[in-house]
């Protein structure tokens, strides 16, 4: 059996110093957090959350041995709140208030993640807000700086009773809920600030990954991207033009069913194909895979993002109903990209309209 079949021995921290501390829950926060460290030569430590996107023993060792010098460790949310609470899956008063006898009502994000041994940041950087871990994390850090996680940083969420109330409590508005509108985050990193939602738009500030990889030099690029894809996707061959989509979970968010999702991914896909296109589909991280016709898939975990650093070819165009991974338009991914929805847009009502204009949109392409 390969050493990369290993689990790496290291879960926690070491007791070395760092000047920012990095909560990553996902593949595409994972490299940006590693493109910036290394483009700023800076002293970091990461904290990576396997609730949802856990990682595999092998990259986990490809990690530790290509960033020797950045202090990973490895946990879930579910974990820190099990910590705190005494139940992984409390509740969401249970998991912000917990009762002491010596102390009284401890607040969670008045006291340290056990996890940090103590260790103060002068920056925390954070790519979910609601995340147990980022909550608490934040109480370490100086200043904290939320960066863009997907489309979920230019949209407004409901919120259940429970919440409602903590939230009135707060100060916060009871029904709706926007990443990065706490008291405690102090600045939102995203691609495009200006779709920001009007009540955290003054805390926007631009930051592109295209901003992050010009930071590399092309080896340091290139380890980085061979680190997440030792074995990077086939295409089709060059000839025809080649076009990638890229799903949402549509019926996850709850904007259709999962057969009416399928079949509207399909419909694109036919009407690119019948354009002459190549047309090859990456399922979004949280989208159970499916097969589709006429089309080539890659990964759902791949990051798009890596394409150039990789040293693949661009696509001719890239479409998405709305994307997070195609908001900086066609610098990394595809010489042409369009996005059918703008984020305002990406809901039930959004959807059906632009659905009943579909034929329409793609012969525009």
């Amino acid at each position: 059996m390969s050493i990369l079949d290993h689990q790496p021995k290291q879960i926690g921290f070491h007791a070395s110093a760092a000047d920012e501390l990095h909560v990553c829950n996902n593949l595409r926060h994972l490299v940006f957090a590693l493109a910036d460290i290394v483009g700023r030569l800076a002293t970091a430590k990461i904290l990576y959350l396997e609730d949802d996107a856990p990682l595999s023993p092998s990259l986990k060792t490809r990690l530790l041995r290509a960033y020797p010098n950045v202090d990973i460790a490895f946990s879930y949310d579910s974990e820190q709140i099990m910590l705190f609470a005494g139940n992984p899956e409390a509740g969401v008063i249970g998991r912000n208030i917990q009762f002491d006898w010596a102390l009284g009502f401890v607040r969670a994000t008045h006291s340290a993640l056990p996890i940090l041994l103590g260790q103060r940041f002068e920056t925390g950087y954070i790519y979910h807000s609601g995340f147990f871990t980022s909550k608490r994390a934040a109480f370490s850090c100086n200043h904290v700086v939320m960066r863009e996680s997907g489309l979920n940083n230019y949209v407004s969420f409901p919120v259940a009773l429970g919440k409602a109330i903590l939230r009135t409590c707060s100060g916060l508005n009871p029904s709706r809920q926007i990443w990065g509108e706490e008291a405690w985050v102090d600045i939102i990193e995203v691609s495009r600030p200006e779709y920001l939602p009007e009540n955290v738009k003054g805390k926007g500030r631009k930051l592109a990954f295209s901003d992050l990889l010009k930071k590399l030099n092309s080896a340091q690029a290139f380890e980085l991207a061979h680190v997440f894809v030792p074995e990077p996707p086939l295409f089709a061959a060059l000839g025809k033009p080649r076009c990638l989509v890229i799903t949402q979970p549509l019926d996850l968010i709850g904007l259709c069913s999962t057969r009416e999702k399928r079949g509207l991914y399909q419909r694109i896909i036919n009407g690119l194909s019948a354009q002459g296109y190549d047309v090859h589909i990456k399922h979004h991280p949280r989208d159970e895979p499916y097969e589709l016709d006429n089309c080539l898939t890659m990964s759902g975990a791949f990051p798009v993002e890596l394409l150039a650093a990789l040293q693949l070819p661009k696509f001719d165009l890239a479409v998405a109903l709305c994307s997070a991974s195609l908001m900086e338009g066609n610098a990394l991914i595809a010489e042409k990209v369009v996005q059918f929805l703008k984020p305002e847009q990406f809901k039930d009502a959004g959807l059906a309209k632009w659905v009943a204009t579909l034929p329409q949109c793609l012969s525009d392409l």
